[in-house]
This record gives C-alpha cells, structure tokens and sequence, in this order.
C-alpha cells in the first residue's frame, strides 16, 4: 500500500495537519438532504452501502492497522481507509472522527482515475486474491479528514448519530426537526417499531423517534405529510440501536425552539460513482462466428433505466455482401428487436424474431439518450460482429 494509507507513526504529533479536501467532481446531492454530510456510525455504513455509495460522511471509531491497511473500527464492524497519507497515529484505541466519502470499490472499473492513487490491487490481491474487487466486497472511505474525536458535553442528535454506544439503554432529552416517515430520505431504512415512527434531524444528523405518536398540547403532526414537517421537537425517551439504526423510544415529545446550531466544515463534494459505460457484450466486439439465433446481451456499470432504452436501440446488417468484401456492395437492413433489461444484472437483451443471416455483417448502436437511474447519460456505443454458419 505504500504511502497512499495512513502510517501508525507520530500521529498525535502531526494529525492537525490532515484537514485538506480531496479534488473531486461534484454529483447532484440527494433532494432536501440537511447537510453536504451525513453523521453515520459504520455499523450502518456496512449494512446500507447502497444508500450511502457516493456520499460524504462523518463516521467514529478507533484506527487499527493490518497488512491490507488502516480501518476504522466501531460497533458493528470496520472499514478501511484510503487517502489519509501525511498523518499518524501514536495513540492506539483513541477515537478519531472521520470526514470522508463513502465508496464501494468494487463499483469502480480498474483503472479508473479517481482510484490511481490509491493501491486498490494490492489490498484486493492480500483480501481476495484477485486484482480487484467484486460489487460490495470492499468498502472503503476515502479521508478528507481525520482528528481526535472530542467527546459531547450532553446528549444531543448528533451525538446520537456518530455515537449511540455511549447513550443505549439510557434516557435522554434531545431537540431536532420533525421530518416525517424518513419524507426527505436522511436515513437508509425505517425501523418499524411502530406506526407513528418518524425521523429528527439536526444539521448533518438524524435518528429515528419511535413508540408514540408526534401530538400534544398545540401540535398534532402527521409523519406522512411534507406539511407538517420542520416543527422543531423536545424528545424524551431511552435510546437503542439495532442493524445500524439509532432511534429514541419515546416517553414525551414536546415543541420546542430551534438550538443554536453550530457550523460544520469539511463538507466536501462527494466523488462520483462510476461513469456510465458498457463493461461486456456477448458478442464481443469483433466477433467472427457468432450464433445467428442468439440475443445480444449488453452490461452497464450503472443501473440503468429502463425505459430510456425505447426507440434508441438499432441492429442493423449489410445485406448482399460477402465477409470480406467492400461495404459500398452491400445494402443496409434495419431490424426490429425485442428488448428486455435485467436490472439485477444491469443487462440489456436484444431479441431479433427470426435468425441472422449467416457470415453476416451485423451492427448494433445504442444512440444517445439512454440514461442510468441517476440521469447520467450514455455515450453512444456502437457493437460491430460477423455471423457465423
């Protein structure tokens, strides 16, 4: 791994100076997200990494070091970190706060340019075995921050959300914004203790309020109504967490006036997902003998949607002309496919009703406007193969 991970020498000594932020792209943000970060504790981080793929984060914990690297390790698991080189740590088992952003490396196609950096293949190789990494085999944050975790002076959202070990089983007061059934997506999953759940926020956290429904003297709120929702709430009860979810089991819920909320800083644009491409085709591009009867099958790195692939998807071959020939001899033939999209398998499958002519010139283009289910838009691709006998 080299210098691309953090070294366990002098930390303390040397760690104020780990606060610049990572160049990046920036993605569009989540729609009526509180902050540029989101407060997490890895336990939810390793069981949502879907929800939180992309995104950036302040996450707690204690570093450790191993051969594959350094990790930050907390209730529920540990998760390695990349990019924290220049600093060190001399103090074992010392809680550190993380500001970073939350990728699963195997999503990214090797060699991609955002990765160069870092030494992705040698971790792969000590881990798996392999070069590089599967869909959700590697987790990783890569740092834009890194600084001794300083402890809260009284319970509070936030403190909840980076810290809930130091508050289970206890009763609290805390204050935040009702923000409804999760309405405005803060957190990853809904609990479903009860039928009046619904979600506090605090500047870049939130956890979920559970067991009691959101009225009393003044108020009566709804947890499905954008409406009602920015109220600002007392909440009593006793914490607890449970597949990386924190939530408060109420014992009152009262209004109350909006806290004064402290600045945050770091709040650094994610780095993107991968970029849409098509990653394999069967026929390969090329290809001098495929099956005259076989579907085309395309895989994307992306989710794509679906319906983008309507009216963009063209086969065509050159009728008239032996392999090998000129193509001015030939005259093109446009077809009408059947197309059929795997969303498990990010695979699109091209159907064609009757068999392809054999030694046959054959091009397929996927033209421009098919999108992922962000909205990132495809590059026109173009397959180009022969058909065999």
């Amino acid at each position: 791994m080299g210098g691309s991970l953090l070294s366990l020498v002098g930390w303390w000594a040397t760690i104020g100076a780990m606060t610049t932020a990572l160049v990046a792209p920036a993605v569009p943000a989540r729609a009526q997200t509180s902050a540029a970060r989101r407060a997490a504790i890895v336990e939810s981080l390793l069981a949502y990494p879907v929800f939180y793929s992309g995104q950036a984060v302040r996450v707690r914990g204690v570093l450790e070091t191993s051969r594959a690297g350094v990790e930050l390790v907390a209730r529920g698991g540990r998760i390695l970190l990349l990019g924290a080189e220049g600093g060190s740590a001399a103090g074992p088992n010392r809680p550190v706060e993380v500001s970073g952003t939350f990728l699963d490396i195997g999503r990214f196609r090797p060699g991609d340019p955002r990765l160069q950096r870092f030494d992705v293949a040698a971790v792969a190789r000590q881990r798996f075995n392999r070069d590089w990494p599967g869909a959700g085999e590697l987790l990783a944050l890569v740092v834009d921050a890194l600084e001794p975790a300083q402890p809260f002076p009284a319970p509070s959202v936030r403190a909840l959300a980076l810290s809930p070990e130091h508050y289970v089983d206890r009763s609290v007061t805390v204050v935040g914004r009702f923000r409804g059934r999760n309405l405005y997506g803060d957190l990853p999953k809904a609990p479903g203790v009860s039928r009046w759940d619904f979600v506090l926020q605090l500047a870049d956290a939130a956890v979920w309020v559970v067991g009691r429904r959101p009225r009393g003297d003044g108020f009566d709120l709804d947890p499905e109504l954008r409406v009602d929702t920015g109220r600002w709430l007392e909440i009593q009860g006793r914490v607890d967490v449970d597949r990386g979810l924190v939530w408060i089991e109420a014992a009152s819920i009262d209004l109350a006036d909006p806290p004064v909320e402290a600045p945050l800083t770091r709040s650094a644009a994610p780095i993107p997902e991968p970029p849409l491409d098509v990653t394999f085709s069967v026929p390969t591009e090329g290809e001098e003998d495929a099956v005259r009867s076989a579907p085309v099958r395309i895989q994307f790195s992306r989710d794509m949607e679906s319906s983008s692939f309507k009216g963009r998807v063209r086969v065509r071959y050159q009728e008239g002309a032996p392999t090998g020939s000129s193509e001015s001899e030939s005259t093109d033939v446009t077809l009408s496919p059947s197309l059929s999209y795997d969303a498990g398998r990010r695979v699109l499958e091209i159907r064609l009703a009757e068999p392809l002519p054999p030694f046959t010139k054959v091009r397929v283009t996927l033209e421009k406007g098919i999108t992922s289910t962000t909205g990132q838009a495809l590059e026109p691709w173009t397959l180009a193969f022969t058909t065999g006998q």
